[in-house]
């Protein structure tokens, strides 16, 4: 039966981040106002080891130009999961229908990136010349992802043109959860008994959380025992307490451009078709 209103596939991971439901609120605006009908299919993890993550997988097979006349695929949450080829080669299965990645930049694909790099480093210039920390801890991710990757060498780079030595002991790793960060934070602690650091970056806001809960628990108090930082500007963010300095990178405005680009990618091929 032939539809009377174009739709758009955003394809995530998982639905309950900040992050993915403010790439939903962007790409849902856009498609409001054009009445364009959005469709999200949250299908977990490209290439995940767990057993029951084929059924969530499944859903992605619904995805089908007889279905839906574009897709928005967000690449930042799987590159964590996969290799970027082996995602790119997922991605690509979906074709001919127009898609727009977002996160993460394929040569082949029209990406919506964003550049983190002029908010890092002003919020780890901050601590470091405002409040004269000199071991400050970073929570990161492992993995492929573009984004996490550049906020780690911001990292290390404004260390270093600050005087600072870059210690791998206190790099630490999650995957951009609440959870993880847990995890990483005890077994840190568990391996020296204490907190040794005056700040910790986090790349992302729920992690940044995680620190502060830990911290807490372990009697030290933020900001003035240990500062800790966030990335993403969650709404969450501005009402917690302490607030959480944070760097805003417009999650919002990445889904509306990005439902905005195949939109116009879903005209062109229209346009293309009706001339043939």
């Amino acid at each position: 039966m032939k539809r009377n209103v174009l739709r758009i596939a955003l394809y995530t991971d998982y639905i309950d981040s900040d992050y993915v439901q403010k790439i939903h609120e962007g790409a849902w605006k856009f498609c409001k106002e054009q009445n364009i009908e959005l469709l999200e299919f949250p299908a977990g993890e490209v290439d995940s080891k767990t057993s029951h993550n084929y059924q969530l997988l499944s859903v992605a097979s619904h995805i089908k130009n007889t279905n839906v006349d574009g897709l928005i695929f967000l690449s930042a949450t799987q590159l964590y999961h996969t290799t970027p080829d082996s995602l790119h080669t997922y991605i690509k299965s979906f074709s001919p229908l127009p898609t727009v990645s977002v996160g993460y930049s394929f040569p082949d694909i029209p990406s919506v990136m964003s550049d983190s790099t002029k908010g890092v480093t002003a919020v780890i210039t901050h601590i470091i010349q405002n409040h004269n920390c000199r071991r400050i801890a970073l929570i990161g991710v492992n993995g492929n992802l573009k984004d996490a990757v550049e906020r780690t060498e911001v990292y290390k780079s404004v260390l270093e043109e600050n005087h600072i030595p870059v210690d791998e002991s206190i790099l630490l790793s999650g995957n951009f959860t609440y959870q993880s960060a847990i995890l990483s934070l005890n077994a840190y602690y568990e391996k020296r008994k204490k907190i040794d650091f005056d700040a910790i970056v986090s790349l992302n806001d729920d992690m940044a959380f995680a620190c502060i809960d830990f911290l807490r628990r372990k009697n030290l108090r933020v900001p003035e025992d240990v500062i800790v930082t966030g990335f993403d500007d969650v709404a969450r963010a501005s009402i917690t307490t302490p607030s959480l300095t944070t760097v805003n990178q417009d999650i919002e405005g990445q889904g509306y451009a990005a439902a905005e680009t195949v939109y116009e990618m879903i005209n062109k091929k229209m346009f293309l078709y009706l001339r043939q």
